[in-house]
C-alpha cells in the first residue's frame, strides 16, 4: 500500500508514518445483533527508512538513435531499471521473517528427502496459522529458495501422484498447491545465523521470582551463551490459545528474541510475543514456573546460519511506499502500479551532452499481523 498524504524528501528519510492495518472480523451469533464492529481498526507505525535508487547515464546519440520511439526506448531502458529496485524491495519484504515467531522445522533438514517429510513441515506451518494465528484460510502463500524449491520438488514428485501438478513442477521446478499455500519460489529468503545457546545447554527461566509476564523474561544458568536477534524458543509448559475460545493449542507458543542478548550466570531475554496469560489478548495458558527449561526450535547449532522461508496471509506482511518529490528545476513523475510508487526524474547536462535518469522509491516494510505468519527453517 502507499501513503499518498506523505511526501518524502531526503530530509523525511526515516520519519515514522501512520497506516490502517487490514481490516479483520469476528463472527458472532444472531439473528440479533449485540456489537458493531469498526471498520477502522487501529493504525501502525511504519518508519519510511528505506530508499533506493538507480541512476543512469545516456548521451545525445543514445537518445537520437535508440529511441525512435518511447515504448521502444522505455522496454530498453526503463524496465532494466526497474527491475533492480524490485529486486532490493523483496529483499527487505523477506527481511521481515525475524518479526515472525512462529516456526517449524528442523534446522539442517529442510523438506527432507521423502514426499511425506516435505508435505508435513508444509503442514506444520498450516497447523499454527490456523491454530494459533486464526489465519483466514484464503488466499495462503508460501515463498521457498531455489534450494528448497529443488528439494520439496524432488521430494514430492517421487510420493505423490496429482500427475497435472508433478509435470507442472517438472517442467517449471516451481512447487505446486501444497498444504492449503500457493508455492512460489524466490532468491531473497533470508538467512538467520544462530547464536551460541542452542539445544544442548541448559537455560531456565530464573529461579526465583514471581510469575512472569510481558516482554521482558529473567533466565537462569545462561554463562556467556549469546543469542540473536529472530532466534526462536519455547517455554517448557507456556502453550498457545486459541485466539478466539483461550483453549490450549497443545501447542508450545514460540517466542522471538527481539534483542541480541548475551548472558552472564543470568540475564533478561527480552521477546515477541509478550506472555500474556490472561484477559481479552491472552495469547498463553499460563506464565512460566520458576526454573522451567528453555528449547530452542528448530534445533540449531551454535553460529550456524539457516534459510526462513515464509508461509503466511497475504495482508500479514506490508510493503508502505511514498511518493518522492524531486529538487526544484529536475523534470520528474512518480507513478504507483498496486500501490508502489516510483518516481522517475531526468536532468540534462550541457557540458558533456548527457542526459541523467534515475528510478527512486522510497518505502518502509512492516509485519501488520506476525501471527498470521510461520517461519519454515530450510537447510
Amino acid at each position: 500500500m502507499n501513503e499518498s498524504t506523505f511526501t518524502a524528501s531526503k530530509e523525511s528519510l526515516g520519519q515514522t508514518i501512520y497506516v490502517e492495518k487490514p481490516p479483520r472480523f469476528t463472527a458472532q451469533d444472531g439473528p440479533i445483533v449485540t456489537a458493531v464492529q469498526d471498520i477502522n481498526v487501529g493504525k501502525i507505525p511504519v518508519i519510511i527508512n528505506k530508499w533506493k535508487t538507480v541512476p543512469v547515464k545516456l548521451t545525445g546519440l543514445d537518445l537520437t538513435f535508440n529511441a525512435k520511439s518511447f515504448d521502444i526506448w522505455a522496454e530498453k531502458y526503463l524496465k532494466p531499471i526497474v527491475s533492480p529496485l524490485a529486486n532490493a524491495v523483496d529483499v527487505d519484504i523477506f527481511g521481515l521473517w525475524n518479526q515472525i515467531y512462529n516456526q517449524v522445522g528442523t534446522c539442517g533438514t529442510g523438506f527432507g528427502a521423502t514426499a511425506a517429510t516435505a508435505f508435513d513441515l508444509m503442514a506444520a506451518a498450516r497447523q499454527k496459522l490456523t491454530m494459533v494465528g486464526n489465519t483466514p484460510q484464503d488466499g495462503r502463500i508460501a515463498f521457498v529458495n531455489p534450494t528448497g524449491a529443488r528439494s520439496f520438488g524432488t521430494a514430492v514428485a517421487v510420493g505423490f501422484n496429482p500427475q497435472a501438478a508433478i509435470g507442472s513442477t517438472a517442467q517449471s521446478g516451481i512447487p505446486y498447491r501444497t498444504a492449503g499455500f500457493d508455492m512460489y519460489e524466490a532468491n531473497n529468503i533470508g538467512i538467520m545465523t544462530a547464536g551460541t545457546l542452542v539445544t544442548g545447554d541448559t537455560p531456565t527461566v530464573a529461579t526465583t521470582g514471581a510469575v512472569q509476564q510481558g516482554s521482558a523474561l529473567n533466565v537462569a544458568s545462561v554463562t556467556t551463551h549469546t543469542l540473536t536477534v529472530g532466534q526462536v524458543f519455547n517455554i517448557a509448559g507456556v502453550f498457545s490459545v486459541n485466539p478466539t475460545s483461550k483453549a490450549s493449542t497443545g501447542l508450545l507458543q514460540d517466542f522471538r528474541v527481539t534483542q541480541a542478548f548475551t548472558g552472564n550466570t543470568t540475564g533478561t531475554i527480552y521477546i515477541d510475543p509478550p506472555i500474556i496469560p490472561s484477559g481479552p489478548f491472552q495469547n498463553v495458558t499460563n506464565g512460566p514456573a520458576t526454573s522451567s527449561a528453555l528449547t530452542f526450535a528448530g534445533v540449531p547449532t551454535a553460529s550456524a546460519t539457516y534459510p526462513q522461508h515464509l508461509a503466511f496471509w497475504p495482508k500479514a506482511l506490508g510493503l508502505v511506499t511514498v511518493p518522492i518529490k524531486p529538487p526544484d528545476g529536475l523534470k520528474g513523475v512518480t507513478r504507483s502500479y498496486n500501490g508502489v510508487s516510483i518516481t522517475l526524474t531526468t536532468g540534462s547536462d550541457i557540458y558533456q551532452y548527457e542526459q541523467i535518469w534515475r528510478a527512486d522509491i522510497a518505502y518502509g516494510v512492516v509485519a501488520f499481523y506476525p501471527e498470521n505468519a510461520c517461519r519454515i527453517i530450510g537447510s
